[in-house]
C-alpha cells in the first residue's frame, strides 16, 4: 500500500519507488488483491488508513513516525550480507568466517529513518555481544545468523 499509494513527497522521503521490491514484502508484480480476488486501490486504502489515524487522534508526528518505521522495516529486509575474502583470527588463533554488508545504502536509509547511529547499527547486524563479568566481547556472526537477526 505504501509503495504504490503514497504521495510523491513521502516516497522521496522514505526512498520508496513503486517498482521497488522489498525482501520482507510479497513479490507479486501485479496490483494487490483481496482474498476474493478483487484489486486493492492502494491510494484509497492509504487515505482511509490516514483518516482512521486522524479519528484516533494521531498527531502528524505520530503518523510520520509510523510510516518512517514501516519504510525502515521495508529497507531492512533489503540489507544483504556477504562473506569476506579475509579471515579473522580469534585469540586462540583459529580462523573464523566473517561477513560484511554487500551494500551500505539500505543501512543508511534505515538509520536515517529510525534516527540510529550507522556504526553501532552495523555492528549490531554483524556481531554478537558476549558479556563476561564486567567485560564485553564481540564475536562475528555467521551469515545464517545475521540473516535471522536482521
Amino acid at each position: 500500500m505504501l509503495c504504490k499509494g503514497a504521495p510523491e513527497e513521502w516516497r522521496k522521503r522514505l526512498e520508496i519507488d513503486p517498482s521497488q521490491r522489498f525482501g520482507f514484502l510479497n513479490h507479486d508484480e501485479h496490483q494487490p488483491e483481496t482474498k476474493d480476488g478483487d484489486q486493492i486501490d492502494c491510494k484509497s486504502e492509504l487515505v482511509a488508513l490516514m483518516e482512521r489515524m486522524q479519528q484516533l487522534h494521531f498527531s502528524k508526528e505520530d503518523v510520520e513516525g509510523v510510516f518512517e518505521t514501516v519504510g525502515a522495516v521495508a529497507h531492512l529486509g533489503n540489507i544483504e550480507f556477504k562473506a569476506t575474502d579475509k579471515s579473522a583470527r580469534n585469540q586462540e588463533q583459529k580462523f573464523m568466517d566473517t561477513i560484511e554488508l554487500r551494500d551500505r545504502r539500505c543501512l543508511q536509509v534505515v538509520c536515517r529513518l529510525l534516527g540510529l547511529d550507522e556504526e553501532n547499527f552495523e555492528k549490531a547486524l554483524l556481531y554478537r555481544k558476549i558479556a563476561v563479568g564486567t567485560e564485553s566481547h564481540f564475536t562475528p556472526l555467521k551469515l545464517e545468523d545475521a540473516l535471522t537477526i536482521r
